[in-house]
């Protein structure tokens, strides 16, 4: 198991980008868990730069913890500008709206791998920008970016998970782990960094 000394001495160097994200639905006994691992971290190193997705839940509490030590090292990726703009005050941003998703086909791929958003991601390839289908392939897309990085944005080094074990529906967290996978991406969930915290 990956312990915390380990994970610093690799990853604390220049360039480095380390996503947390995971689940919306956080139960109320690790809330403060995720706010914690975020000021851990944010103390214990500095060169990482932090990134996630500005999502309800684990998102939100990582970068919060993240936030209370070290704003100027968070990376937040977001489908579009307007997404919860009092959430990302003061944080670094970048939208998908950047991406010219056409000379990505790398990202493209990954994201298509979730075949329910197959559908939505060919309309906002082809110019639509409005409809249910689209706000969920740009929720996957952003996922997927989170990880495949672009030609503007670097890829992901590690990735940190909070996972809610009580639902079988994987969505948009079970598909950023998905992309880890298959970019090679070494990741980890609480099932590790609980520990950290002891």
């Amino acid at each position: 198991m990956l312990d915390l000394d380990t994970f610093l001495e690799t990853y604390d160097i220049a360039g480095s980008i380390v996503l947390l994200a995971g689940s919306r639905n956080v139960a109320s006994v690790d809330q403060q868990k995720l706010k914690d691992l975020g000021k851990l971290l944010a103390k214990r190193s500095t060169q990482i730069v932090f990134r996630s997705g500005n999502a309800d839940g684990a998102d939100s509490f990582f970068i919060h913890g993240v936030g209370e030590i070290d704003p100027s090292r968070i990376e937040i990726i977001v489908p579009d500008p307007k997404h919860r703009p009092k959430n990302r005050v003061a944080y670094a941003s970048f939208s998908l709206d950047q991406v010219d998703l056409l000379n990505e086909p790398t990202l493209v791929e990954q994201a298509k791998r979730n075949t329910g958003a197959q559908y939505g991601i060919d309309q906002y390839l082809g110019g639509q920008t409005s409809g249910g289908k689209i706000v969920s392939a740009k929720y996957i897309l952003r996922s997927t970016l989170m990880v495949t990085g672009s030609q503007q944005l670097k890829p992901a080094d590690f990735a940190i998970f909070y996972i809610d074990y009580s639902s079988d529906k994987p969505g948009g967290t079970g598909h950023t782990i998905k992309v880890c996978e298959q970019m090679n991406v070494e990741h980890i969930d609480q099932g590790t960094w609980f520990s950290w915290l002891d």
